[in-house]
C-alpha cells in the first residue's frame, strides 16, 4: 500500500509537472494570436485612414485645378513666344500668344477683326520695315502666331535690334539675355504675362547692347 501510495503521489505531481509545462507552452501561442489580431486590425484601421485621406486629398486637387481654369479663364492673354531668326539680311519674325480657352474661342469667332488689330498694334509698336505680315491659328494649342520678314536692320556687318528692344524695355546686357554659340535668349514677365525671346543667327555671336555680329 506504502508503495502504491507513494507512486500515487509521485504520478501526481509528474502530472501537475506536465500539466504547467503544457500551460506555457500553449498560452504565450494564444497570447500570440491575440496580439496579431490586434495588430491586424490596427493596422486595418491604419489602412482605412490613409484611403479616406488620399480620397480627400484627390477632391482637394480636383477642387484645385478647377480652381485654377476658373482663374486662368480670368487672363487673356496666358504666355507669349518671340523668336527671331536672322537670315542674311532678313529677320524672321514670329510671336506666338497663347490665349485662354475662352478667348481664343472668341478670336476664332472673330479673326478678320483681330489679325487687322493684332497686325496695327505691330505696326504701332516696332518701328521697323515688315513685310508679308500675317496670322496663323493653332487650334489644339489655343494660340495665334504672329509671322513677318523684317527688313533693313542689317547694317552689312551687325544687326540693329534697337527697334524691338527699346519697346520692350529691353537690353542685351543689362536685361540679361542669356548667350550661347548662335542665340541670344531671356526669359521674364512684361504687363503681367510670361514671355520667352530667342533670337538666332547662323553664326557664332558678338553683342552689344543692341547690336549682334559675327564673331
Amino acid at each position: 500500500m506504502a508503495f502504491s501510495a507513494k507512486s500515487l503521489v509521485i504520478g501526481i505531481v509528474v502530472a501537475l509537472v506536465i500539466g504547467l509545462v503544457l500551460g506555457y507552452g500553449v498560452a504565450p501561442q494564444r497570447m500570440d494570436m491575440t496580439e496579431l489580431e490586434q495588430q491586424i486590425s490596427q493596422l486595418k484601421g491604419q489602412l482605412n485612414t490613409l484611403q479616406s485621406q488620399m480620397e480627400n486629398k484627390n477632391e482637394q486637387i480636383t477642387n484645385l485645378r478647377s480652381r485654377i481654369e476658373e482663374l486662368e479663364a480670368l487672363v487673356p492673354l496666358v504666355e507669349r513666344r518671340i523668336e527671331i531668326e536672322a537670315d542674311g539680311e532678313v529677320l524672321h519674325y514670329q510671336e506666338t500668344h497663347v490665349w485662354s480657352k475662352e478667348e481664343f474661342s472668341n478670336i476664332t469667332g472673330n479673326q478678320k477683326e483681330f489679325e487687322s488689330g493684332q497686325i496695327v498694334h505691330f505696326n504701332e509698336i516696332y518701328n521697323v520695315n515688315a513685310e508679308n505680315l500675317r496670322i496663323e491659328y493653332d487650334q489644339e494649342k489655343g494660340s495665334t502666331i504672329l509671322k513677318c520678314d523684317i527688313h533693313g536692320t542689317f547694317s552689312g556687318s551687325w544687326y540693329d535690334f534697337h527697334w524691338f528692344l527699346n519697346p520692350l524695355d529691353l537690353d542685351f546686357i543689362n536685361s540679361g539675355f542669356v548667350k550661347s554659340e548662335r542665340e541670344l535668349s531671356w526669359e521674364g514677365n512684361i504687363d503681367g504675362v510670361a514671355i520667352t525671346i530667342t533670337l538666332r543667327f547662323p553664326f557664332t555671336i558678338n553683342y552689344c547692347h543692341a547690336h549682334v555680329w559675327p564673331k
